[in-house]
């Protein structure tokens, strides 16, 4: 996974502004797992912005979208300055997916690991049995 924080100052009375930009523009994105906009406690001219991606990738592909390339010209008239704080390696949290590796038999190499990202196992009902046990005899 990579993580982002960023400190925006804004021009002043502009944050609510900047904030719904940011909000439209950031809408529904390919590879996004978290995106929190937040107002500074002690500086209204500050917008903080933390983000979780699947990968660098993803998040680099997010300027070639158009609700972004649209809401460049905005930005840059709100802006006072761009500071990004931290670059992270984000290891858990609240609904994001967590990476998990799975050991399967490969007949020709032997046990290989294989990694994905997969969400907690889905919780399925339990069952009850309806039929008598059987034994086998041979």
């Amino acid at each position: 996974m990579y993580g982002l924080i960023v400190k925006l100052t804004v021009a002043p009375g502009t944050g609510e502004k900047m904030a719904a930009i940011l909000k439209h523009s950031a809408a529904d994105m390919l590879g996004s797992f978290s995106y929190v906009v937040a107002e500074d406690a002690a500086d209204e001219n500050v917008l903080w912005v933390t983000e979780v991606w699947d990968s660098q990738g993803s998040h680099d592909a997010l300027l070639s979208l158009p609700a972004v390339k649209n809401a460049v010209p905005q930005v840059k008239e709100i802006v006072a300055n761009f500071e990004r704080v931290a670059v992270t390696s984000p290891l858990r949290g609240v609904g994001l997916i967590q990476k998990k590796a799975l050991w399967i038999q490969d007949p020709w190499h032997g046990p290989t690991k294989m990694s994905f990202r997969a969400a907690s196992p889905p919780k399925l009902p339990a069952r009850k049995c309806t039929s008598a046990p059987t034994t086998a005899r041979i």
